[in-house]
């Protein structure tokens, strides 16, 4: 945002989005009072002199003569900014302190989610733009929008969504917003209980296992090769969707004590938390299939997948009318979990947190039953006599 001052006790604010503000200042026994003004400021300013008119100026002196708290002055000088305001405040300010080599956070996938989250809220409740911030800061919308989103998605995703609006008032924000004159306080958000909260591990039956290993054989004699090539990316390497859309020939690599291509990349869901390195090697039949398949892009360094929104989305439909999943919104992230499960129960829990890149926690608690291992067999620690076998 750029400043300058027109006359005195009035500042013209250009914004990044090209939208021009007056913002009324004045100090009246010892209190200061401020004001945005309601009138477009190009009706009130000469746009090619940048000079004030008679307009602007009777404004003003209306509002010095009422000085009365009304719509836009707050105590202490700070200004109450509009959505729109606050979601470009934002914005200028988190990627200044993103390219700050102090810094370096929020990265560039957080700035992002919590714009989209916090205008995904503002939709969700129906307010426009041009109102103040803290109508979508209130903790009865707050909740109210958490209990329309849970209706079409899982606890856990429609947290998410409420979650935006702590992340674009976070401490070292708020900071930011003071300085520029600006009020902004971080929300209260209701407590949810376990809602917020992933379901725990629930195993595949024999039966949806079974319509999943169909589905994914009737797939591979699909036209659309890019979908069977992204869904066996998922099933046997466990990459989440979002990792597989970013893949490109770098993320391949051959080592010289080894024959086998690996998969090197580090997943961006737990860059900012354990931020494991993963590199697993790729069976010959998956990586004959991704050079068949994506040969070309991977010479020319581009991303495997063209268009990875419309297979994960057409992968998505599929899988659930197939597999009988209607309730299940991510389909095929039960391919993930079907392949993190089955490393675990054949190479263990390290091999697990190796392929994954999430904390074994993680992986006990949301990817597999740490109770059922495959190949246990009973162990003596202490050698028993030979007994007669009873009966159960």
């Amino acid at each position: 945002m750029k400043t300058k001052t027109v006359m005195k006790g009035v500042t013209l604010q250009k914004w990044p989005s090209g939208k021009k503000t007056l913002r009324f200042s004045a100090m009246i026994d010892g209190k200061r009072f401020t004001k945005t003004c309601d009138i477009a400021a190009d009706i009130l300013v000469d746009p090619r002199t940048g000079r004030p008119n008679s307009q602007l100026r009777a404004e003003y002196n209306a509002w010095i003569d009422r000085c009365s708290g009304e719509a836009g002055v707050e105590q202490h000088g700070l200004i109450i900014p509009t959505c729109k305001e606050f979601l470009d405040i934002y914005e200028k300010i988190a990627w200044e302190r993103h390219h700050d080599p102090n810094h370096r956070k929020p990265c560039e996938r957080a700035i992002n989610a919590a714009l989209l989250n916090f205008r995904h809220c503002m939709v969700e409740a129906g307010i426009k733009e041009d109102e103040p911030y803290t109508r979508i800061m209130d903790t009865k919308v707050i909740r109210q929008v958490f209990e329309s989103f849970s209706k079409r998605m899982t606890g856990t995703s429609a947290y998410s969504y409420i979650m935006g609006l702590k992340s674009v008032t976070a401490r070292w924000a708020i900071i930011k917003y003071l300085d520029m004159g600006f009020k902004v306080e971080a929300p209260l958000l209701p407590d949810v209980g376990n809602a917020k909260k992933p379901p725990e591990y629930k195993m595949l039956t024999p039966s949806q296992r079974s319509k999943i290993e169909k589905w994914y054989i009737e797939l591979a004699g699909h036209e659309d090769r890019e979908a069977f090539m992204a869904a066996s990316i998922v099933a046997q390497l466990a990459v989440r969707p979002s990792d597989v859309a970013l893949l490109t020939a770098d993320n391949f690599v051959r080592y010289p004590d080894d024959r086998r291509v690996h998969l090197v990349y580090r997943p961006h869901k737990t860059v900012q938390s354990s931020n494991r390195r993963v590199d697993w090697p790729i069976s010959d039949h998956l990586w004959e299939l991704i050079c068949s398949v994506a040969g070309e892009r991977l010479k020319e360094g581009r991303t495997i997948l063209k268009t990875p929104r419309r297979v994960f989305d057409f992968l998505n439909a599929s899988m659930r009318e197939a597999c009988d999943m209607e309730d299940w919104t991510k389909a095929v992230y039960e391919l993930r979990k079907l392949c993190i499960d089955t490393v675990r129960r054949e190479q263990g829990v390290d091999a697990a947190v190796a392929l994954s890149g999430d904390r074994r926690e993680t992986i006990d608690r949301y990817y597999s039953d740490p109770y059922k291992l495959t190949g246990i067999t009973p162990i003596e620690i202490l050698p028993m006599p030979a007994i007669a076998a009873k009966k159960i």
